[in-house]
């Protein structure tokens, strides 16, 4: 991210600490010099109670100077707070957080390079390895690629679920519609076989076997790779981050966006979309249930216009 830009822009909004004396690992990770980091309690309420929200906090920043702050996307953290605030971080997530120069201009040539040949559709396939072994869902895989799939699960011991029933998770919707799947939603919402659409994806498993039926359905794929040289991706294709934030970019900007799975950034692209357009928009609320609420950056209402009154 541009650094300066955002240093800069929370300067002139409410002053800024640009750089402090770095902190020893210990200190930077546990910060009370305990074993496990400070948690502060009562804070997971909905709305929060202002004294609890900054009493509790202001005197941790006056003694630590930085806070991190966790689980801030969740409404939880948004909601009963004052009308300035709300803009304020609104402003700090969708206009002071910019790439720097070498991601926005070559996120930017991808998209006028789509643009020179029309519209274009960009979707977020997800459908690569370890999203598969992490979700554990193998609709369409072979036995040989459901057992590689969940020998990978099992070899990352810091993964949370392993025992997956695979059936029960798709029947929930947890998982990511399959590369068939997706031409068939494609089909069914209408979209011009002949548009361009830009994969917005990593490796996807089973490779041209699972991607044979959407291709012919839709045979103007295209991805970042074959819009642009080798040299010009050079600088980002050993990170994966760095890739994403490309797609991210090319993904705000296009003329319809598609996501097959409602992962971080579907989310995060749909905010952004949303704000950009400046269209009202109607979010969930689940007072007793916060963190189920509309994800803050899939959703800022507190950032667009009010809906009209009936």
């Amino acid at each position: 991210m541009d650094h300066d830009n955002k240093v800069g822009f929370r300067k002139a909004e409410s002053g800024g600490l640009k750089e402090k004396e770095k902190p020893s690992k210990m200190e930077a990770k546990y910060p009370n010099g305990g074993s496990t980091p400070e948690k502060l309690k009562g804070l997971l309420v909905s709305p929060p109670l202002p004294c609890v929200k900054f009493c509790a906090i202001l005197p941790r920043i006056q003694r630590h100077e930085v806070v991190h702050f966790t689980l801030t996307d969740f409404r939880l953290a948004n909601n009963g707070l004052p009308e300035e605030i709300q803009k304020l971080r609104c402003r700090v997530n969708f206009r002071a957080l910019k790439f720097t120069a070498p991601f926005q201009e070559t996120g930017t040539e991808i998209v006028r390079l789509l643009r020179q040949r029309g519209r274009f559709l960009v979707l977020h396939l997800r459908y690569e390895k370890d999203m598969l072994a992490f979700t554990g869902c193998t609709e369409g895989c072979s036995k040989e690629e459901i057992n590689e799939l969940t020998q990978m699960r099992y070899s990352h011991p810091h993964w949370k679920h392993m025992g997956i029933n695979p059936k029960k998770s798709r029947r929930l919707g947890f998982c990511p519609l399959t590369p068939e799947e997706t031409a068939l939603v494609l089909q069914a919402l209408g979209i011009d076989r002949n548009i361009q659409i830009y994969t917005a994806a990593g490796e996807i498993y089973g490779d041209k076997r699972r991607m044979s039926r959407l291709e012919a359905a839709y045979p103007n794929l295209v991805r970042k790779d074959t819009i642009l040289e080798a040299s010009d991706l050079e600088a980002f294709e050993k990170h994966s981050n760095q890739l994403a934030a490309l797609d991210f970019i090319v993904a705000a900007e296009s003329d319809i966006f598609l996501a097959t799975y409602g992962g971080n950034m579907a989310k995060v692209v749909e905010g952004h979309r949303s704000d950009r357009m400046g269209k009202p928009t109607r979010r969930l609320e689940i007072p007793d249930s916060p963190k189920d609420e509309d994800y803050f950056y899939s959703n800022p209402q507190e950032c667009l216009p009010p809906l009209p009154q009936p």
